[in-house]
């Protein structure tokens, strides 16, 4: 993440770009599966990116493959877009989601 505007709606975050695509198009060009280190790394990189967002006081909501980011590389950033919202524990605390 480069910046977040979380004080007035529209929320929003500012991440770098990222070329590869999402997951579920990498999905689709493997019809018979990945490679299981492949999957490995991705299942990792998913959780990295799901505690960075816990880690702000954040739940996501729509956490699928469309919303997970690749890289050119095909590896996955710490870009996973769709609905974020914040934790309930957090939701009250002074105009401030992270």
């Amino acid at each position: 993440m480069i910046a977040a505007a979380t004080k007035k709606e529209p929320y929003f975050i500012v991440t770098e770009f990222v070329s590869g695509g999402s997951l579920e198009g990498l999905l689709a060009k493997h019809e018979s599966g990945l490679p299981s280190f492949q999957v490995k790394q991705l299942a990792s990189d998913i959780l990295v990116g799901l505690v960075q967002i816990h880690s702000r006081g954040m739940l996501h909501r729509d956490l699928k493959p469309g919303n997970i980011l690749l890289a050119r590389e095909e590896r996955l950033r710490a870009k996973i877009a769709g609905e974020n919202e914040p934790h309930p524990q957090f939701r009250n605390k002074a105009d401030s989601m992270s």
